[in-house]
């Protein structure tokens, strides 16, 4: 995740910008903007973050290409896009873009639509306005749109809060809409508002089959550590569909929360099967380290690694594991790995030292009691004292 920097360029008509980030000393490969026009019945991809379950792909084709209003040129496409996935690429096979996701048509099947690359191109930079003096609350849209369309600008650029009475207020008008309380739910979810619970079982009142509303109210639970609760509600959404893979995921994470460890493993081996997800197999690995199948948690955390190098908590899980299987060797590489991500994490400094320890290595062992003695978080000086601990015990 990385910050908006500079606006360098606005086509409100198609409703595009062109915007740099911070991303430090980082660099990025850009992906290629296709040079021809889509065919249609041409394969395409979207590749988003519905409503904030990240790195989402939804495929289709592209079923025709449509002249709106003021000669706007737009693709319409099978591929679904969802709520938060405004702004994705829509990408062809061989990974070239060939559109930018901007609507679906709340009432239709399938009707989704994407800007045409063409018209990214287009865009010119220029020396750019600072994010940070930009006020989205001053948006010359503002008084052009509804309470709905309005909710979901401020939706859709965070701003959670101003968000909330937009759909509020739409809500006053349509009282019966299902889609109103759910984005009400997901601001008040974003901005940590007891309103959530409320807005979520609104939404699924009114149209029992919304299966994401079943999902994001089991995250809510989650959040408030109510995990036989969301497990109920996370059941509902496997019913309506047994292959989501984020309501498996979640439902297996209300499960190993619960510390029920094999209801968990069964439910997320189904998910890291139909999704390979990074998060699946952390999960997974996890359960299996907390039935002590350290072993079977080992292999679980190592495809998790390989799907996301840079998962944190995954080697703070693989470490457990490895200290349940004694390979201190082993575990000294995943950890150093982990440090260089996170110097500052008391969890991987302490399973270090604890490695270290493992080998006899006291020197190396209380030179990572000391960093945690130093890091300021919460966990850290409990951990110091726990490390410190058995340092002694090892010593005599």
């Amino acid at each position: 995740m990385y910050q908006v920097d500079k606006i360098l360029a606005e086509d409100a008509d198609n409703d595009l910008i062109l915007f740099s980030i911070k991303s430090g000393p980082r660099a990025f490969t850009a992906l290629p903007l296709a040079a021809a026009k889509p065919m249609v019945g041409e394969r395409a991809v979207v590749i988003g973050n519905p409503l904030g379950l990240e790195a989402t792909v939804s495929d289709g084709i592209v079923s025709a290409q449509r002249e709106l209003e003021k000669g706007i040129t737009v693709l319409q496409v099978t591929s679904p896009i969802s709520p938060g996935s405004s702004g994705s690429p829509v990408l062809n096979m061989r990974g070239e873009v060939i559109g930018v996701a901007t609507f679906q048509l709340r009432e239709g099947q399938n009707l989704n639509f994407a800007v045409p690359v063409a018209l990214v191109k287009k865009l010119t930079p220029t020396g750019g306005e600072k994010i940070e003096n930009i006020s989205f609350a001053d948006s010359k849209y503002q008084e052009d749109e509804d309470a709905y369309s309005r909710g979901l600008m401020y939706y859709n650029a965070k701003e959670y809060n101003l968000a909330i009475p937009e759909f509020q207020k739409a809500i006053e008008k349509e009282p019966a809409n299902a889609e109103l309380y759910f984005y009400l739910g997901m601001c008040c979810k974003e901005e940590h508002n007891t309103g959530a619970v409320e807005a979520f079982q609104k939404a699924i009142d009114l149209k029992p089959d919304y299966i994401d509303a079943h999902v994001n109210l089991g995250v809510v639970y989650i959040n408030l550590s109510m995990y036989q609760k969301a497990a109920e509600v996370l059941r509902e959404a496997v019913k309506l569909d047994p292959n989501y893979a984020e309501a498996l995921l979640k439902l297996g994470l209300a499960y190993a929360m619960a510390k029920e460890f094999r209801a968990a493993v069964n439910v997320l081996k189904k998910a890291a099967d139909i999704n390979m997800d990074a998060r699946a197999y952390y999960a997974l690995g996890m359960s299996y380290v907390g039935l002590n199948m350290f072993s079977e948690g080992i292999k679980a955390l190592d495809s998790s690694l390989d799907l996301d190098p840079e998962l944190l908590e995954s080697y703070v899980a693989l470490g457990y594991a490895l200290i349940g299987v004694k390979n201190w060797s082993r575990g000294i590489k995943v950890m150093n790995r982990a440090v260089v991500l996170d110097p500052q994490n008391p969890h991987v400094r302490y399973l270090l030292g604890f490695m270290y320890l493992g080998l006899k290595n006291f020197d190396a062992a209380e030179r990572q009691q000391q960093i945690l003695s130093q890091i300021t978080d919460k966990d850290a000086s409990k951990l110091s004292a726990d490390l410190g601990n058995a340092i002694s015990r090892f010593k005599r």
